[in-house]
């Protein structure tokens, strides 16, 4: 084992539109701190790595063999003493479940648990083609309303649900338990600790793109259907996101 490998290493395991390019944008602000975006998406070249790490390291094992190349990412800190990624529960099954499993490596694990802001963030991230913004909410233009797909809003809540339970039961060792609503309740310097981190001024860099009103994402004709898919999953609080 190199004696060079980080004194901390960390994942964010998380889904998509769930505060991670904030997460992961805050602690690269950090001096002591590298920290990689998804590894695993399909369009990371090498480009994103350093010379360094590709100097010494096979780029290609990401695909025949990614839980080693996984943990080549953790253990090449590029000076830096506190390394990570993030990914999600589904992509590399074995790497994550073999992550979530090690007690040596920090765990952040990031649930948006209103599920319809989810869902609806995640839509209008796919039509609108904005996924982020660092201007302010993006309503200069005249927001995009969705129609309310019920039955792909129910799987999506089934599927969400049931990847964060099997995170929760396979992970051990070091784990924060985040939620999106703790990022935008200013709780984020909560997590610099939970990494063996020292106090450092974090820079914040996204503003949150749409209204936390999330019965105005959708069509008008449509919400009415929203509110009883919502009472009917037990979850009449998911109309307001906080």
């Amino acid at each position: 084992m190199s004696t060079n490998r980080p004194k901390t290493r960390f994942v964010l395991i998380s889904t998509a539109r769930s505060g991670t390019t904030v997460v992961m944008r805050t602690l690269r602000s950090h001096p002591d701190v590298r920290a990689h975006e998804e590894i695993f998406h399909r369009k990371r070249t090498q480009d994103d790595f350093s010379a360094d790490f590709l100097a010494n390291h096979d780029i290609g094992l990401r695909e025949t063999a990614p839980i080693q190349f996984a943990y080549d990412i953790l253990n090449h800190g590029d000076g830096h003493p506190c390394v990570g990624f993030k990914m999600w529960p589904g992509q590399e099954r074995d790497t994550s479940d073999a992550i979530l499993r090690d007690p040596d490596v920090h765990k952040i694990i990031l649930e948006r648990k209103n599920k319809l802001g989810g869902f609806s963030s995640q839509e209008l991230a796919r039509k609108s083609g904005v996924w982020h913004s660092n201007n302010g909410p993006a309503e200069a233009k005249e927001p995009l309303k969705l129609a309310f797909e019920e039955q792909r809003f129910r799987k999506f809540v089934r599927g969400q649900q049931r990847n964060f339970e099997q995170v929760r039961q396979k992970a051990e060792g070091p784990c924060l338990f985040f939620s999106y609503s703790d990022i935008l309740n200013g709780q984020i310097g909560r997590i610099p600790p939970f990494l063996n981190l020292n106090s450092a001024d974090l820079e914040i860099p996204l503003a949150k793109i749409h209204s936390n009103n999330l019965l105005d994402r959708f069509i008008p004709e449509d919400r009415d259907q929203v509110i009883a898919v919502l009472e009917d999953l037990g979850h009449a609080d998911w109309a307001i996101e906080t």
